[in-house]
């Protein structure tokens, strides 16, 4: 195998392991943040500070989406006075379609909180895609077609189109009503290029950031399916490399054939053994990629929360004890 070969074959691979490392590395990160969140969360329920806690708990289930952590969250906002967060987190656990302690928290939660936050829908134009943030909270942008929970009385919404100038809009919210802000498609229009548009609105130096990343739920009886589809996806691309040197091979051995020689015979041995490396190499990550479907768990059981040992939550008609460690 000439030393070019051995390059191009050593760079193939070397990008097939670092895409593989980039996912895993992404999905550890996320954990990690995810169990800090959970620390202050517990840390903050044993302050009594629940408003505190539930917020902590929430931004950890929202890392990596957890059956515990949203139970926790859940729990702690049923002894704090945010009715938005509450009827958040009433929300995703129904989007969640949970059973047992988890839903009878959500019953538990609207109850008390449905009188408490209204909701504000972003609706665009069919025409134009738009995304908004309301009250200068720039770390969430909703998307056009969504509602986000806030508390009743005035707000002020700023829609946005990509490449367009802000659109801002005063609305009133009630208590558990849903109010639909909008825009026209020429009021979301781009400005014209290095034109002054006399009268235009100054910026208002927000910068709209992306929904953030949808992660999969962690399961307790099985490994993250993210492990599993990226090991698929460096499988995938193995047997695309291999086969590009498959045919390479054959490309060399008709090479011999129209003209035998030495060099044409050392160049098909080179090429039929750069083949067989890399078909090697590929029946690893095909039998990696086995084993991981084998202990993936692609379906979360629903009743995971109340059947995991690390943590209980007794839901009783004055009071909720809880006690909990993030797996």
């Amino acid at each position: 195998m000439s030393n070019r070969q051995r390059i191009v074959l050593a760079g193939a691979f070397t990008v097939l392991f670092a895409s593989a490392w980039t996912a895993s590395a992404r999905a550890d990160d996320a954990s990690k943040q995810a169990r800090a969140e959970y620390d202050a969360g517990a840390a903050a329920y044993e302050k009594k500070d629940y408003t505190t806690a539930a917020q902590h708990f929430a931004r950890a289930d929202e890392r990596v989406p957890n059956s515990r952590a949203l139970q926790l969250a859940m729990a702690a906002s049923l002894s704090s006075t945010d009715g938005v967060l509450a009827m958040e987190l009433v929300e995703r656990a129904e989007t969640r379609a949970v059973d047992g302690a988890l839903a009878e928290l959500a019953q538990r939660l609207k109850k008390k909180f449905v009188g408490s936050a209204g909701k504000i829908r972003v609706v665009c134009p069919v025409d134009v895609a738009c995304t908004a943030t309301v009250d200068d909270n720039a770390e969430r942008t909703i998307e056009g077609g969504r509602a986000v929970w806030v508390a009743p009385g005035k707000h002020i919404a700023h829609l946005r189109a990509r490449n367009g100038k802000p659109v801002d809009r005063e609305i009133s919210v009630a208590a558990g009503a849903t109010a639909d802000v909008t825009a026209s498609s020429s009021e979301l229009a781009p400005a014209a290029t290095g034109v002054a548009v006399a009268g235009s609105p100054k910026t208002d130096g927000h910068e709209v950031q992306p929904p953030p990343e949808i992660l999969p739920e962690r399961h307790t009886s099985g490994i993250a399916p993210v492990y599993f589809w990226t090991a698929l996806g460096v499988t995938g691309a193995a047997v695309a490399t291999a086969t590009v040197f498959t045919v390479m091979t054959k490309s060399k051995h008709d090479d011999f054939v129209s003209n035998p020689s030495q060099q044409t015979a050392d160049d098909g041995e080179s090429a039929q053994t750069l083949a067989r490396v890399a078909w090697g190499v590929t029946g690893a990550f095909a039998a990696t990629t086995i084993v991981l479907a084998a202990l993936t768990d692609f379906h979360p059981s629903k009743n995971s929360a109340a059947a995991s040992k690390p943590v209980s939550v007794a839901v009783g008609p004055g009071s909720v004890l809880l006690v909990g460690r993030f797996q």
